[in-house]
């Protein structure tokens, strides 16, 4: 029996997850029906909730109310790490590079509060944690995967039941 895994998806995955043909479409599409049928749940904070409510597409608006009925849903009230954007702040990064990771923090926060996964398109922001995570330490169990590289292969990552392998987590990654 697979351990079921608290996943953090971004909004951008959401979005990008419509019924089209369009390879990007699909592999999102592909790796939100494998979160729903595999084991999984999708861990919702207020930010990430009111991120996905603005950015979904109609497959998407279907499976929440899918994952929801399933009780795939890990509800956080308050996920915000003060110490943690301190340390960010204090990082010696240009205030355009800052932005950026502040407009995704919440996901790290939410990720750092249930098994370290967050599920994201995202890959300047990627790069900018995986950065972070050489001087701040506990962002290097940080799992940040995208659906749309198919040399990461999400889904069946997920279907074999999302390890925190050394080499998707920060600290395995050069």
């Amino acid at each position: 029996m697979k351990k079921t895994k608290r996943l953090v998806i971004d909004s951008d995955v959401a979005r990008s997850a419509g019924t089209t043909e369009d390879p990007i479409s699909q592999s999102c599409r592909e790796v939100l029906k494998a979160v729903r049928d595999i084991c999984h749940k999708v861990v919702l904070t207020e930010d990430i909730f009111a991120e996905w409510k603005r950015h979904r597409s109609n497959f998407t608006a279907v499976w929440m109310k899918s994952m929801a009925a399933r009780r795939k849903w890990v509800i956080l009230k308050e996920v915000t790490n003060a110490d943690l954007r301190v340390r960010i702040d204090a990082l010696s990064l240009d205030e355009q590079t800052l932005d950026i990771i502040r407009k995704d923090v919440h996901l790290v926060e939410a990720a750092l509060e249930t098994d370290h996964i967050i599920i994201s398109r995202d890959e300047k922001a990627r790069t900018l944690f995986q950065k972070a995570s050489e001087e701040i330490g506990e962002l290097k169990r940080i799992v940040w995967t995208n659906p749309v590289r198919e040399e990461e292969n999400v889904k069946d990552w997920l279907s074999k039941g999302a390890k925190l392998e050394k080499s998707r987590q920060f600290r395995g990654r050069s």
